[in-house]
């Protein structure tokens, strides 16, 4: 993940909108992030097409406006959001924008704090604010929206921004990590239906991390010692990332403990090919190719 934090010149101005759809501060801002920035970053770097937009307070307000305005951004963390901002402009704006009959893809999480000196989830404006925010989406519940509303009552203004930053990342790539927990009773079937799920969820394509792979192959051929299934998996991750040399290699490993010697001379080499100094690839060819010993020989 590439993360890009902005300053600033003026927080007030730039996060804040004088009018619903007019052009204003928070407008002139989001022009520059999503017309300006974004591509600057996409053309500096290696970046898949999606995007997450995260503030905290002003910054709440920000993102949450941005999402009604469907903006460039896929996912949305508005922490702790300042949504009192104006007598609750957005949050009254919103209810038009809503109920509109159509698809919202994207993910919203909102994180709300405490306030010790006037506790309670719907206490002072703030928490007025957000809670009818969050009635809206009850209400009307945007197509192709997920979102999730979490109250911290043991965490205040300014001490919410980490468990909200990390709950909410953690909602808006849930599936992301394999539930490894669970691989016993899964195969590579399972697993290549896991990351298509989660690609279509993401709107970009998924796949499982390759140095995990195959180590869960490797671990179930050699400490679970069901071999048919860790070729499977391994061959899988062969699919995934057939350029690197480490999936043809462990594959290799696999045929062999099989006894398939033909498949694991294949692999061997391929692996050799991809990477001539795979010293651990050599021995293990000139074991598999060496004629037996005399007193071996049938």
């Amino acid at each position: 993940m590439i993360i890009v934090a902005v300053p600033n010149t003026d927080r007030t101005r730039d996060l804040t909108p004088d009018k619903f759809n007019q052009s204003g501060g928070s407008a002139a801002f989001l022009h520059f992030l999503q017309d300006e920035l974004l591509p600057q970053i996409e053309k500096q770097y290696r970046t898949l097409p999606y995007r997450v937009l995260a503030g905290h307070s002003l910054g709440g307000l920000f993102a949450i406006e941005s999402f009604l305005k469907e903006s460039k951004f896929n996912s949305y963390l508005a922490i702790d959001p300042a949504l009192w901002w104006d007598n609750g402009a957005l949050v009254k704006a919103s209810d038009s924008v809503l109920k509109k009959a159509r698809p919202f893809p994207a993910s919203l999480y909102i994180t709300q704090a405490n306030n010790p000196f006037n506790e309670g989830v719907e206490a002072d404006a703030k928490g007025k604010a957000i809670q009818a925010f969050v009635a809206g989406l009850k209400t009307y519940k945007p197509e192709g929206l997920l979102y999730k509303h979490v109250f911290f009552s043991q965490e205040d203004h300014f001490s919410v921004t980490l468990p909200g930053f990390y709950q909410g990342l953690s909602f808006v790539f849930e599936g992301y990590k394999f539930p490894l927990n669970t691989l016993k009773n899964k195969t590579a079937s399972d697993i290549r239906s896991h990351y298509t799920l989660l690609s279509r969820q993401l709107g970009t394509e998924i796949l499982p991390p390759g140095k995990l792979l195959n180590q869960v192959g490797l671990f179930v051929l050699n400490n679970e010692k069901i071999v048919e299934k860790a070729i499977q998996i391994l061959k899988l991750n062969q699919e995934y990332y057939p350029d690197t040399y480490i999936t043809y290699h462990s594959l290799g490993e696999a045929y062999k403990r099989k006894g398939d010697k033909k498949s694991a001379v294949y692999n061997y080499k391929k692996s050799l090919e991809l990477n001539e100094h795979n010293e651990n690839a050599k021995k293990s060819l000139i074991e598999l190719q060496s004629p037996p010993a005399a007193g071996l020989r049938r």
